[in-house]
Protein backbone atom coordinates (compact mmCIF):
# COMPACT_ATOMS: atom_id res chain seq x y z
CA UNK A 1 0.00 0.00 0.00
CA UNK A 2 1.00 3.14 -1.07
CA UNK A 3 0.32 4.79 2.59
CA UNK A 4 2.71 2.35 4.06
CA UNK A 5 5.67 4.21 2.33
CA UNK A 6 4.83 7.67 1.92
CA UNK A 7 6.89 10.65 3.01
CA UNK A 8 6.32 12.02 6.18
CA UNK A 9 7.08 16.26 5.98
CA UNK A 10 8.61 17.88 8.88
CA UNK A 11 5.38 19.50 9.31
CA UNK A 12 3.36 16.18 9.90
CA UNK A 13 5.76 14.63 11.94
CA UNK A 14 6.03 17.60 14.42
CA UNK A 15 7.59 17.86 17.90
CA UNK A 16 7.57 14.39 20.07
CA UNK A 17 8.72 14.62 23.43
CA UNK A 18 11.83 12.37 24.61
CA UNK A 19 10.53 10.82 27.93
CA UNK A 20 13.62 8.58 28.91
CA UNK A 21 15.95 12.45 28.89
CA UNK A 22 13.15 15.07 29.64
CA UNK A 23 13.35 17.05 26.55
CA UNK A 24 11.65 17.73 23.19
CA UNK A 25 13.23 16.35 20.22
CA UNK A 26 12.25 17.68 16.53
CA UNK A 27 12.73 14.84 14.10
CA UNK A 28 13.85 16.82 10.64
CA UNK A 29 15.27 13.85 8.66
CA UNK A 30 12.43 12.70 5.41
CA UNK A 31 11.82 9.11 5.19
CA UNK A 32 13.40 7.39 2.53
CA UNK A 33 11.65 4.43 1.06
CA UNK A 34 11.08 1.70 3.48
CA UNK A 35 13.79 3.24 6.22
CA UNK A 36 12.88 6.03 8.93
CA UNK A 37 15.44 8.00 9.26
CA UNK A 38 15.48 8.80 12.85
CA UNK A 39 17.86 10.64 14.90
CA UNK A 40 20.70 7.96 16.49
CA UNK A 41 18.89 7.83 20.36
CA UNK A 42 15.65 6.05 18.88
CA UNK A 43 17.82 3.20 17.75
CA UNK A 44 17.91 0.50 18.92
CA UNK A 45 21.51 -0.01 20.39
CA UNK A 46 24.11 -2.72 19.18
CA UNK A 47 25.05 -5.20 21.70
CA UNK A 48 29.11 -5.33 22.30
CA UNK A 49 31.02 -7.91 20.14
CA UNK A 50 32.21 -10.78 22.88
CA UNK A 51 35.40 -9.76 23.69
CA UNK A 52 35.65 -6.76 21.37
CA UNK A 53 35.39 -4.58 24.59
CA UNK A 54 38.33 -6.64 26.21
CA UNK A 55 40.59 -6.36 23.53
CA UNK A 56 40.09 -2.48 23.21
CA UNK A 57 40.79 -2.17 26.86
CA UNK A 58 44.45 -4.06 26.18
CA UNK A 59 45.01 -2.38 23.50
CA UNK A 60 44.63 1.19 25.47
CA UNK A 61 46.39 -0.26 28.05
CA UNK A 62 49.45 -0.83 26.56
CA UNK A 63 49.91 2.82 25.44
CA UNK A 64 49.19 4.07 28.57
CA UNK A 65 52.74 5.16 30.43
CA UNK A 66 51.29 4.79 33.84
CA UNK A 67 49.99 1.68 34.26
CA UNK A 68 51.95 -1.31 35.83
CA UNK A 69 52.57 -5.01 35.30
CA UNK A 70 52.78 -7.43 38.24
CA UNK A 71 54.87 -9.55 36.47
CA UNK A 72 57.80 -6.82 35.06
CA UNK A 73 59.79 -6.59 37.36
CA UNK A 74 63.77 -6.77 38.71
CA UNK A 75 65.06 -7.33 42.42
CA UNK A 76 69.01 -6.27 42.91
CA UNK A 77 70.96 -7.07 45.57
CA UNK A 78 74.42 -5.30 46.53
CA UNK A 79 76.07 -6.27 49.97
CA UNK A 80 78.87 -4.87 51.58
CA UNK A 81 82.57 -5.69 50.06
CA UNK A 82 83.17 -7.10 53.75
CA UNK A 83 81.08 -10.06 53.34
CA UNK A 84 83.23 -10.90 50.15
CA UNK A 85 79.93 -11.22 48.21
CA UNK A 86 79.56 -9.23 44.77
CA UNK A 87 75.89 -7.59 43.46
CA UNK A 88 73.79 -10.51 42.09
CA UNK A 89 70.34 -9.45 39.99
CA UNK A 90 67.65 -10.86 38.38
CA UNK A 91 68.48 -8.84 35.26
CA UNK A 92 71.65 -10.27 34.95
CA UNK A 93 69.84 -14.05 35.13
CA UNK A 94 71.78 -14.51 38.54
CA UNK A 95 68.37 -15.50 40.13
CA UNK A 96 64.80 -15.80 39.14
CA UNK A 97 61.92 -13.99 42.14
CA UNK A 98 58.84 -15.74 41.44
CA UNK A 99 57.18 -13.24 44.10
CA UNK A 100 57.89 -10.36 46.47
CA UNK A 101 55.96 -7.50 48.10
CA UNK A 102 57.38 -4.29 47.34
CA UNK A 103 57.37 -2.34 50.99
CA UNK A 104 54.89 0.00 52.57
CA UNK A 105 54.82 2.14 55.01
CA UNK A 106 52.76 3.92 57.96
CA UNK A 107 52.53 6.77 60.46
CA UNK A 108 52.20 5.61 64.13
CA UNK A 109 50.16 7.93 66.18
CA UNK A 110 49.87 8.95 70.03
CA UNK A 111 46.49 9.55 71.45
CA UNK A 112 46.30 13.25 73.45
CA UNK A 113 44.10 14.15 75.52
CA UNK A 114 44.26 18.31 76.56
CA UNK A 115 40.81 19.45 76.46
CA UNK A 116 37.67 17.74 74.71
CA UNK A 117 37.55 14.48 72.61
CA UNK A 118 40.97 12.39 72.62
CA UNK A 119 42.64 13.08 69.35
CA UNK A 120 45.95 10.98 67.60
CA UNK A 121 49.21 12.72 66.89
CA UNK A 122 51.74 11.35 64.39
CA UNK A 123 54.88 9.90 66.16
CA UNK A 124 56.92 7.72 63.99
CA UNK A 125 56.90 6.36 60.83
CA UNK A 126 56.22 2.15 60.68
CA UNK A 127 56.98 -0.05 58.34
CA UNK A 128 55.03 -2.97 56.84
CA UNK A 129 57.43 -6.24 58.12
CA UNK A 130 60.32 -7.65 56.32
CA UNK A 131 61.05 -7.66 52.59
CA UNK A 132 59.60 -11.62 51.53
CA UNK A 133 60.93 -12.90 48.17
CA UNK A 134 60.45 -16.31 46.75
CA UNK A 135 63.03 -17.55 44.28
CA UNK A 136 63.49 -20.50 42.33
CA UNK A 137 65.31 -22.78 43.91
CA UNK A 138 69.22 -22.00 42.44
CA UNK A 139 72.42 -23.73 44.00
CA UNK A 140 74.16 -20.24 43.94
CA UNK A 141 71.58 -18.03 45.68
CA UNK A 142 71.43 -21.08 48.80
CA UNK A 143 74.74 -20.28 48.99
CA UNK A 144 75.29 -16.62 48.32
CA UNK A 145 72.53 -16.30 51.23
CA UNK A 146 73.85 -18.88 53.81
CA UNK A 147 77.50 -17.29 53.27
CA UNK A 148 75.86 -13.79 54.26
CA UNK A 149 74.44 -15.28 57.31
CA UNK A 150 77.52 -17.11 58.66
CA UNK A 151 79.51 -14.27 58.22
CA UNK A 152 76.88 -13.00 60.55
CA UNK A 153 77.00 -15.16 63.05
CA UNK A 154 79.83 -17.82 62.80
CA UNK A 155 78.25 -20.88 62.69
CA UNK A 156 79.49 -22.61 66.59
CA UNK A 157 80.93 -25.19 65.51
CA UNK A 158 83.55 -23.58 63.68
CA UNK A 159 83.50 -20.52 65.90
CA UNK A 160 87.55 -19.25 66.63
CA UNK A 161 85.96 -16.10 67.73
CA UNK A 162 82.10 -16.40 68.59
CA UNK A 163 80.65 -12.89 68.21
CA UNK A 164 78.36 -11.20 65.72
CA UNK A 165 80.14 -8.89 63.47
CA UNK A 166 79.30 -5.05 63.41
CA UNK A 167 76.38 -3.73 62.11
CA UNK A 168 77.90 -1.81 59.69
CA UNK A 169 79.66 -5.12 57.97
CA UNK A 170 77.10 -7.27 57.11
CA UNK A 171 74.44 -4.69 55.92
CA UNK A 172 73.37 -4.04 52.55
CA UNK A 173 71.12 -2.66 49.45
CA UNK A 174 68.14 -4.37 47.77
CA UNK A 175 66.49 -2.78 45.04
CA UNK A 176 63.56 -3.82 43.29
CA UNK A 177 62.67 -2.18 40.15
CA UNK A 178 58.68 -2.01 38.57
CA UNK A 179 58.45 -1.63 34.93
CA UNK A 180 55.02 0.26 33.11
CA UNK A 181 53.30 -1.72 30.73
CA UNK A 182 54.84 -0.38 27.92
CA UNK A 183 58.23 -0.69 29.95
CA UNK A 184 59.16 3.00 29.07
CA UNK A 185 59.07 4.07 32.68
CA UNK A 186 59.83 2.26 35.64
CA UNK A 187 59.70 2.91 39.74
CA UNK A 188 62.43 1.69 41.69
CA UNK A 189 61.97 0.68 45.92
CA UNK A 190 65.43 1.39 47.71
CA UNK A 191 65.98 -0.50 50.95
CA UNK A 192 68.56 0.45 53.04
CA UNK A 193 70.56 -1.93 55.53
CA UNK A 194 69.68 -4.79 54.42
CA UNK A 195 70.60 -8.63 55.62
CA UNK A 196 69.12 -11.54 55.42
CA UNK A 197 66.97 -12.89 58.81
CA UNK A 198 65.33 -16.02 57.18
CA UNK A 199 66.43 -19.00 54.98
CA UNK A 200 63.78 -21.12 54.38
CA UNK A 201 63.93 -24.99 54.45
CA UNK A 202 63.74 -26.99 51.05
CA UNK A 203 60.70 -28.93 50.90
CA UNK A 204 60.96 -32.53 49.40
CA UNK A 205 57.77 -34.23 47.87
CA UNK A 206 57.58 -37.48 46.29
CA UNK A 207 54.41 -37.02 44.42
CA UNK A 208 55.42 -33.26 43.47
CA UNK A 209 56.94 -34.51 40.22
CA UNK A 210 55.97 -31.48 37.97
CA UNK A 211 56.29 -28.96 40.54
CA UNK A 212 59.92 -26.89 40.47
CA UNK A 213 61.74 -26.29 43.84
CA UNK A 214 61.36 -22.79 45.44
CA UNK A 215 63.05 -20.84 48.35
CA UNK A 216 61.73 -18.13 50.10
CA UNK A 217 63.90 -15.62 52.07
CA UNK A 218 63.24 -12.52 54.69
CA UNK A 219 65.74 -9.68 54.53
CA UNK A 220 65.77 -7.10 57.57
CA UNK A 221 65.90 -3.50 56.28
CA UNK A 222 65.41 -0.07 58.16
CA UNK A 223 64.49 2.62 55.48
CA UNK A 224 63.21 2.71 51.77
CA UNK A 225 63.05 5.10 49.35
CA UNK A 226 60.56 5.13 46.07
CA UNK A 227 61.88 6.89 43.09
CA UNK A 228 60.02 7.71 39.84
CA UNK A 229 61.62 8.21 36.78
Amino acid sequence: MESSKRILQEEELGVYRNHRIGYFLQVRHIYYGEKLMFPQSFLPKRKPEPGKSFNNLQKSTRKRSDLYHKHTFDVEITPTTNTGLTQISTANGDFVVLSCTAPGRQIGTEEKAIWGPVYNVPSERIYSGDFEMTCHYNKALHNYVNKWMNFIKTPDAVATNDRVQYYDDIIGRIEVTMYNASLTNKIVYKLYECFPLTLSGVELNAGSQNELQTLSISWSFRDFDIITD
